[in-house]
């Protein structure tokens, strides 16, 4: 939601520069940018999207019969540039400031860089604009979720489906607006075309880029369309307004039943998707909310991991599904392994706990030491058990209907 919200203020810094507002709108578009960036790696994509709504604006204005050639507005934009150097560079300044700030390592990066630290402010730059795309790069690309790649048309009848229930007066209202001002005399205004650009490319290049899908991706498409459907909704009200300030009572019922249509829909999937009980399978709630009884795994964690600072490994995570190489989960892209590690993983983390990973019998048996705690999958329990003698075991929930671990203390 960040992300599209910041792409969304770079909108509207960006439609002032173009009506040639002030330079202070160069560097909020600027700041607007970096924070994008920063939200999220789809902010990347959001402002991509942007851009190539801006290019079909840009293409389709050539088509009007009192255009000028697009050679010619590309060199006024280019005189407009070159007047203004000054205030291009400083908006790249405030680029580069907001993006280090978000990205700089505070401390305990890999070299100790830290932003605060004045001995190492060079080095946390360097990890910032650098490290940032090296970063990028890995997660989004090389080491991209699930295999690098994945079939479009689930993912994009899934955010279809979003779309549907859970925002489809945005896309009615939305649609209607473009057509009606694509159409009609006058043309079309280009602040409507590039917001509608903007959501039919988030619609095309989200699921396609994205590395899973989810009901959250709707925000991609639905923030840049709710700027014409706000257009449409306030034309609606005006239009009823008119109706009932001359009396005319076809026209009044009409409106108040569109309206009635818009909130009802609105209010049904609010309703039953927040308010009512959850699904036992929906991912959301079950990936998200441990049961009940894991609260005694928070509780006791401490007394059953006992001092941490001699050095060794407090807590052992066994099986394939939960080894991690040591090292490999201390920062992006980290395997998928450590993700079947959670909520755990952030409760031993807290305490400064150190970890180890052990995935066949053969190597827990080893080992020279087996530290107090170990975490194993539910369904390992047979083959570790035998090997944890004077270990009591504890067996957790750790989604909200599922995913359940057991975990062996030592007695």
């Amino acid at each position: 939601m960040l992300a599209v919200g910041f792409a969304l203020v770079a909108f509207g810094f960006a439609l002032r520069l173009v009506d040639g507002a002030g330079r202070r709108n160069a560097y909020g578009l600027a700041a607007a940018v970096a924070l994008a960036v920063a939200s999220s790696g789809l902010g990347v994509v959001a402002l991509c999207c942007l851009g190539v709504a801006g290019l079909l604006v840009f293409d389709h204005a050539a088509l009007l019969p009192s255009a000028r050639p697009a050679a010619m507005r590309l060199g006024e934009y280019a005189a407009r540039l070159r007047g203004a150097a000054t205030p291009a560079a400083r908006s790249a300044l405030v680029f580069v400031a907001v993006y280090v700030f978000a990205f700089a390592p505070r401390a305990g990066d890999t070299d100790g860089a830290g932003l605060y630290t004045p001995g190492t402010v060079l080095g946390a730059i360097d990890a910032a604009l650098f490290d940032s795309v090296r970063r990028f790069v890995g997660v989004r690309v090389v080491e991209r979720y699930p295999e690098g790649t994945h079939e479009y048309l689930p993912y994009l009848g899934d955010l279809l489906g979003t779309l549907a229930l859970a925002a489809l007066p945005v896309v009615v209202l939305g649609a209607a607006v473009f057509l009606v001002d694509r159409y009609t005399a006058g043309g079309p205004r280009s602040e409507v075309s590039a917001a509608v650009y903007w959501a039919g490319a988030s619609l095309v290049f989200v699921p396609m880029l994205t590395e899973v899908s989810a009901p959250w991706l709707g925000v991609y498409v639905v923030v840049p369309l709710a700027l014409p459907a706000g257009v449409g909704l306030a034309a609606l009200v005006r239009w009823g307004r008119s109706a009932f300030d001359s009396r005319d009572v076809p026209r009044v019922a009409a409106a108040v039943v569109v309206l009635l249509a818009l909130v009802a829909q609105t209010g049904a999937v609010a309703s039953s998707e927040v308010y009512a009980p959850s699904d036992r399978d929906a991912e959301l709630a079950q990936f998200a909310q441990p049961s009940e009884e894991f609260s005694s795994f928070r509780d006791n964690l401490s007394a059953w991991v006992g001092p941490t600072d001699d050095g060794a490994p407090e807590v052992l995570y066994y099986g394939s599904s939960m080894y991690v190489a040591d090292g490999a989960a201390d920062y992006p892209p980290v395997p998928d392994a450590w993700g079947e590690r959670l909520p755990m993983a952030w409760y031993v983390e807290r305490l400064g706990a150190d970890t180890a990973s052990a995935a066949t019998p053969e190597a827990l048996e080893a080992r020279s030491s087996v530290p107090p705690v170990v975490i194993a999958p539910a369904d390992e329990r047979g083959s570790v058990a035998p090997l944890l003698d004077g270990y009591v075991a504890h067996q957790y929930d750790t989604g909200l209907w599922g995913r359940s671990v057991v975990v062996f203390v030592k007695n």
